[in-house]
């Protein structure tokens, strides 16, 4: 009956660390395959801006440029531009890899961070990041 018991907690606290190891993982780990467009998304002074109210969002990109979104031309697989989501609030789309999110409301939130093409069609690169803002 104890070797039973052990075993339960011990398969529950492994699977409590995949699930949450699998949504942490996200951030600042790269998202996309290998030799495609990838991206990588971190919180910047996570605690600190979430205390202010606020989330900062850097992104790095590998084998990929990004361009101007109203720039009209160039629509390969080697370009690009961001789009940055918080929560169900309209997104934001840009060639930026730095962006702000400001007055934002006492509880979770998460930013998504999606990697398009010129023609706005999603890459395959997509990232998710929660912050707490107290």
């Amino acid at each position: 009956m104890q070797a039973g018991w052990w075993r339960e907690v011990t398969l529950a606290l492994c699977l409590g660390g995949f699930l949450t190891g699998g949504l942490a993982a996200q951030e600042g780990a790269w998202q996309g395959q290998k030799d495609h467009p990838r991206l990588c998304a971190t919180l910047q002074d996570k605690d600190k801006n979430a205390k202010n109210h606020a989330a900062v969002v850097e992104v790095e990109t590998q084998n990929v440029g990004l361009v101007d979104v109203g720039a009209p031309g160039y629509g390969g697989n080697d370009v690009g531009i961001l789009e940055y989501q918080i929560d169900q609030d309209p997104p934001v789309v840009t060639e930026d890899t730095r962006v702000m999110f400001r007055d934002l409301s006492s509880g979770k939130h998460t930013v998504t961070v999606s990697l398009l093409n010129t023609q706005y069609k999603e890459m395959g690169a997509k990232a998710k990041l929660d912050v707490e803002v107290p």
